[in-house]
């Protein structure tokens, strides 16, 4: 999938949270829902990785926020990041991994990361990078990758893994960090 053509994909915040929904130019645009940790959806549309027309729904199902024109018009605690303004994209490879049991699983990775400091030190670490992914999903088994929570549980180890090789004093901040790791394409067989 291409992010860029308006096409539709599943996204991971490194804190968990979960955007499923269009995209257009790299950026969230369009229609599609948000998951917070809390439970909470943000449903409606994006434009330009902005909240547009959004209402929030707790997780008892009562309307508890709503955004009108990017405009926030109703809110009770609102606590959802909005996304990154500008995030930059580094296409990883396609991996085709057989796992213990026989099952193949076949995906396309991308990292959002938030600033180019970090990006510039992920791709002249690309290979490393790569290594690290593909050992990742050979944890999996082919009992394991039946369950539902499995791609959240890889997308969180894989950023958890990939941190450990940064250098003890990166030149990046805190405000740059991999912000989600994005499967554009996840076949299991």
């Amino acid at each position: 999938m291409d992010t860029n053509r308006g096409e539709k994909a599943v996204l991971t915040y490194a804190d968990g949270r979960t955007y499923e929904g269009e995209f257009l130019n790299g950026e969230i645009h369009g229609q599609g829902r948000m998951k917070n940790l809390n439970g909470e959806y943000w449903v409606g549309e994006w434009k330009n990785n902005l909240l547009w027309n959004i209402i929030v729904i707790s997780k008892d199902g009562n309307t508890i926020g709503e955004v009108v024109k990017g405009e926030i018009q109703k809110s009770q605690n609102l606590n959802v990041e909005e996304p990154l303004s500008n995030p930059l994209f580094l296409p990883l490879d396609s991996f085709e991994v057989i796992l213990k049991g026989g099952k193949t699983i076949k995906t396309t990775i991308q990292l959002m990361i938030s600033g180019n400091k970090m990006f510039n030190f992920l791709e002249n670490n690309l290979d490393k990078v790569k290594e690290i992914v593909s050992t990742e999903i050979l944890k999996l088994t082919a009992t394991n990758i039946e369950n539902t929570y499995i791609r959240q549980d890889l997308k969180q180890s894989i950023i958890t893994s990939i941190s450990n090789i940064y250098p003890d004093n990166p030149e990046w901040g805190e405000t740059e960090a991999i912000r989600k790791v994005l499967f554009e394409e996840f076949l299991i067989q």
